[in-house]
């Protein structure tokens, strides 16, 4: 059985990976009846003010909304699943 994967493949399945270990932590989190704030881990928990800052530099309202949604309201395993999933299908497009 020949894998033959790519750096996006990987890359991809890294962050599924990622996004399945949060998801584990959040329900453990929940089934011990901790606080909203590690039963929804988002983006800017992370790095509140560099992701404020790129949000304020951002010129289009549209796409600015857009990030905030993603960065400030959309849980952290979700963002990773899909570009994982994004990862992938580039992957597979590339494939030679």
């Amino acid at each position: 059985m020949n894998l033959n994967m790519n750096a996006f493949t990987m890359t991809g399945i890294g962050a599924w990976l990622i996004s399945l270990c949060i998801l584990l932590f959040q329900g453990i989190a929940m089934a011990m009846e901790k606080g909203e704030e590690m039963t929804n881990i988002i983006m800017c928990d992370i790095a509140y003010d560099f992701f404020d800052t790129v949000s304020n530099k951002i010129p289009f309202e549209t796409l600015r909304n857009w990030f905030d949604y993603v960065v400030f309201e959309m849980s952290l395993f979700l963002v990773l699943m899909i570009v994982g999933t994004i990862l992938i299908v580039i992957g597979m497009f590339l494939q030679e």
